[in-house]
């Protein structure tokens, strides 16, 4: 893993080293690129690196050569983490969903229990975890389930108490 000193002056990274050969093939970053190595405190040219000397190596005899003009400096966007849905706020909009539709109760809860826990791991993940739309969605399925549940036991039991006669 390297961190690199873009055409902006910012710092970026860390970036694997073929995150860093297709930005070359690119012409996002060049052969002054300054780059570090992890575990390393020095920053040297890309060129100088073993590891990358070959994408700066001269062409052999004979090979037409191509200019580019560079009319700016290149400009790496700041790198973003992978990132991936929670599982368990999928679970929660399913659950949710299903609650309303023929489970109440027994999908309301435990679609309201992963709506929680998925939001609190996707606040923790520091933008790696997303989802928070499903999990939502889970826990406001799963209390209208369970609204719809009460409602139905005191509608019944007014019924119940009240004698209709036709």
């Amino acid at each position: 893993m390297y961190k690199i000193i873009g055409g902006d002056g910012q710092q970026y990274g860390p970036v694997s080293a073929e995150q860093l050969r297709q930005w070359h093939a690119e012409g996002r970053v060049n052969g002054q690129t300054k780059v570090q190595a992890e575990g390393t405190t020095e920053w040297r040219p890309l060129g100088m690196v073993p590891e990358f000397a070959n994408l700066f190596a001269a062409p052999p005899p004979g090979a037409p050569t191509v200019t580019v003009p560079v009319s700016r400096p290149v400009v790496l966007p700041p790198s973003m983490p992978y990132r991936q849905s929670c599982g368990l706020a999928l679970t929660s909009m399913v659950l949710g969903l299903f609650s309303l539709v023929c489970l109440g109760p027994f999908a309301g809860v435990p679609a309201i229990i992963c709506g929680f826990v998925a939001l609190g791991k996707i606040n923790r993940s520091n933008g790696t975890l997303t989802g928070q739309g499903q999990a939502i969605t889970g826990i406001i399925t799963g209390f209208i389930s369970l609204l719809m549940i009460l409602f139905w036991i005191m509608f019944l039991s007014v019924a119940g108490h009240r004698r209709v006669h036709f």
